[in-house]
């Protein structure tokens, strides 16, 4: 049984929108922490006895070529077990499978299983984070950076393991959207480790919610990019940052190929929401907006363009002084 409890919710807030790729986060404006009757999280560590799963995984249709930099999550609970040892969160990014999980039909012994999309077992990047570094703030997403920057030209898979979390005693919850925002794709995975070996199932066939759960991918910003039309289109906008790096103010260009209401979202490098300014209503074609930086400190930032139905395109850029 799960119990539910909308978070956060509000005209306008699309809380951790995908980076550009579908499906989009969120799409009705609220997000939800859902728990198990029997405790612990049903993204993220569950507490109920005996059970194995270990694991859970996004999926995003990508038609570009593109490099994941970064994986942007938004965790909002945890809670230290009785070990003092300190664990972690495992993340790794994929290509999607076209049999990398599984679903099964009948009763045992007359049980039929059939692959699908999934997962693949092969890891493109991998990177990990320990329980203290998990941020649970409800404007601040845990950043998890990746120290290989692996190029897709494929649908893209973020995955979080944790087995150590979870062998060590200690319980963190993922923030997904609405049942029934998943559209059906069946793109959220739960895993499943029995006796060392680990199954991927659609979250979607394991416990009949059609939700996508929050780990949201960025794009790396290739080095030379001095032209919006040198920057990758992905799920029809692109956009570039310019002076890069900045120091009082800078440019963001970018082109839409779909009209309606955009915002822009500025985040610090450890995830905190900075600000959020309506952009209204574009065309299709290309765009400016003026970022003021001039009271940022030296560093790292993400901008993310982000459009009325909750898709999001998301980079960095550094203020430099």
């Amino acid at each position: 049984m799960l119990i539910s409890s909308n978070l956060f919710a509000g005209p306008g807030d699309t809380l951790g929108v995908t980076t550009g790729t579908v499906p989009r986060f969120a799409p009705n404006n609220q997000a939800v922490l859902y728990q198990a009757q029997a405790g612990g999280y049903i993204f993220g560590t569950n507490a109920e006895t005996g059970n194995q799963i270990t694991g859970m995984a996004q999926a995003y249709e990508n038609q570009s070529s593109v490099k994941v930099k970064q994986v942007l999550a938004l965790i909002r609970k945890k809670k230290k077990g009785t070990n003092p040892a300190q664990s972690k969160l495992t993340f790794a990014l994929h290509n999607l499978d076209p049999q990398g999980a599984i679903v099964y039909s009948g009763t045992a012994p007359n049980i039929v299983f059939d692959s699908v999309p999934g997962p693949a077992v092969s890891v493109a990047a991998l990177a990990e984070i320990t329980f203290d570094e998990i941020d649970t703030a409800s404007a601040t997403y845990t950043v998890i950076n990746f120290p290989t920057l692996p190029q897709f030209t494929g649908n893209i898979v973020v995955s979080c393991d944790f087995t150590d979390l979870k062998a060590k005693g200690d319980t963190c919850g993922f923030l997904a959207d609405v049942t029934g925002s998943g559209g059906g794709l069946q793109y959220t995975f739960h895993q499943i480790t029995q006796t060392g070996v680990k199954i991927w199932f659609p979250t979607q066939f394991l416990t009949t919610l059609d939700v996508n759960v929050a780990m949201f991918i960025v794009l790396d910003e290739p080095a030379g990019i001095k032209e919006l039309g040198d920057a990758a289109m992905v799920n029809g906008v692109r956009g570039i940052v310019f002076p890069n790096p900045a120091s009082e103010t800078a440019t963001l260009q970018f082109e839409t190929t779909k009209v309606g209401a955009y915002k822009v979202e500025l985040i610090s490098a450890n995830g905190q929401l900075l600000s959020t300014t309506d952009l209204g209503f574009r065309t299709i074609g290309s765009h400016q907006y003026q970022l003021e930086v001039n009271g940022f400190a030296a560093g790292n930032y993400f901008y993310s363009i982000v459009d009325e139905q909750g898709a999001r395109y998301t980079k960095s850029f550094v203020v430099g002084k």
